[in-house]
């Protein structure tokens, strides 16, 4: 992810820019190049919960999946996108613990509560590359995929 110019000086690109400036793992920067314009919430949740820098701090345990299958499957829930086939992998914890805090939903899980905060932290620097990304490219769709990554 470097561009060579003719002073023979390595340059990033403005994908590895963004990469370097917010701390995020390849896969993760490699990813920002699904972005699309027209993405809905919904979508932006499903695409920022699979970033791979959650990987490093947060895991799937067996006695959180229960409590947050109830949050996300049950069908009296307050979350507001169903995962169908339950907290299976990482990335369905973490659409559930982002559905859970901006739904205000109560967790009495201590560990839970600990992953909450810590995806928070991780949070900010990836939504805002997702909004440096999306700056950069020329879509007339643009406002509602930043909007929603705000």
């Amino acid at each position: 992810m470097y561009d060579s110019d003719e002073s023979s000086l390595f340059q990033p690109t403005f994908l590895g820019g963004i990469m370097t400036r917010y701390y995020l793992r390849f896969e993760t920067a490699a990813a920002l190049c699904q972005i699309d314009g027209r993405m809905n919430f919904q979508q932006f949740l499903d695409h920022f919960s699979k970033s791979k820098e959650f990987e490093d701090t947060m895991r799937v345990r067996m006695g959180e999946k229960g409590i947050l299958n109830k949050i996300v499957k049950a069908k009296n829930s307050p979350a507001r996108w169903r995962i169908a086939t339950g907290i299976k992998e990482l990335p369905d914890k973490v659409n559930a613990l982002v559905q859970a805090k901006l739904g205000h939903i109560k967790i009495d899980n201590f560990n839970l509560l600990q992953d909450q905060l810590q995806l928070f932290g991780a949070s900010t620097r990836i939504a805002r590359s997702f909004v440096d990304y999306l700056l950069s490219k020329e879509d007339k769709f643009l406002f509602a995929a930043i909007q929603n990554a705000m």
